[in-house]
């Protein structure tokens, strides 16, 4: 190809991971990762029982790391034969062919493994890269719409009545921490929840719920964890709505809000807002100045509740397909 840059296996050390964030975070400055959440991730994956393969690029003249790819299995709706990639090339070395030298590497790394799917996500502002995958056969699956709220300015009296009801229909609000003070089984409880709720949630794929070992690895062990910051709603002892955010390294002023759910015989009662806001109350109390959150455009209802609580939509995430010949 002619390019004075070469692809080669991430090593796994520190400097590779501090690298491959640096690229991450000059493609998305907004939202910045860092190296150690990146091994922390990795690190939580069973490489028995899920594949998971980096690679770098680097510039054979200056030594510097340009840009880098990932390969793995979908955990989260597991089929030995999908996995998920991402490559991503900094913004100055883009247009060079770098880009495609890392999607080769991924797409033989496919072929090889005898793969059915490939799935990959990239923002809807970056139409180079939509054009890049579209010309290569994939396909618009999904949006994901980022969405942000700013702390300070949320108002929580128009919901003050909403929370009132709540409690008179008698559900209460407990944290994961309380749970846990209170309740040996208290990971089976939001196992067994979050295995109930997240198949429920509308999404293109499947969903397999991992291991109870999986989830504990991934959910339960992970730094950003914050137990007096995760929210479930109760009817009496049954566990029924859960919403919760996380920390990031890099984000001292910010907090992503993760998963947020209720069983069906509940919904339409104002949980869903109520166990938000509680959120919203938590960032509030500990300094945070803004929550980001991802939801997909085909859950209008949640959609509907950011909107509600005042989150500003942000350009969309968008997930694509394609099919592979096995």
């Amino acid at each position: 190809m002619g390019l004075a840059v070469t692809i080669r296996p991430f090593d796994g050390s520190d400097a590779d991971y501090e690298a491959a964030a640096a690229v991450w975070n000059a493609i998305h400055p907004d939202i910045a990762g860092s190296g150690a959440e990146m091994r922390s991730r990795d690190g939580r994956t069973d490489p028995e029982k899920y594949y998971l393969c980096r690679w770098m690029a680097k510039d054979t003249t200056t030594g510097d790391i340009v840009g880098g790819a990932l390969l793995r299995h979908m955990t989260w709706s597991f089929d030995p034969h999908r996995f998920v990639f991402f490559v991503a090339v900094i913004p100055d070395r883009q247009r060079q062919g770098i880009g495609r030298a890392l999607y080769q590497t991924v797409s033989d790394t496919l072929h090889e493994l005898g793969a059915g799917e490939a799935w990959t996500t990239t923002r809807e502002t970056l139409a180079d890269t939509l054009g890049f995958l579209a010309r290569r056969g994939f396909e618009e699956k999904e949006r994901l719409w980022e969405s942000r709220l700013n702390v300070p300015a949320f108002d929580a009296a128009p919901f003050a009545p909403l929370l009132g009801r709540i409690a008179d229909d008698g559900i209460t609000i407990v944290t994961l921490a309380e749970v846990q003070q209170r309740d040996p089984k208290w990971l089976h409880i939001i196992y067994d929840l979050d295995a109930t709720l997240s198949a429920d949630a509308p999404s293109p794929r499947p969903f397999t719920h991992p291991s109870i070992e999986d989830y504990t690895l991934h959910h339960v062990n992970a730094s950003c964890l914050l137990p007096d910051g995760y929210f479930l709603a109760m009817d009496g002892e049954r566990y029924v709505g859960v919403s919760f955010v996380e920390r990031r390294d890099r984000w001292p002023d910010r907090l992503a809000h993760g998963f947020t759910g209720v069983r069906r015989k509940y919904r339409g009662r104002g949980i869903a807002t109520t166990l938000k806001v509680k959120t919203i109350e938590y960032a509030r109390q500990h300094g945070y100045t803004e929550i980001v959150t991802e939801n997909s455009t085909l859950n209008a209802p949640m959609l509907a509740v950011n909107e509600k609580l005042g989150f500003v939509r942000q350009p969309a995430w968008v997930e694509l397909l394609k099919k592979l010949e096995r």
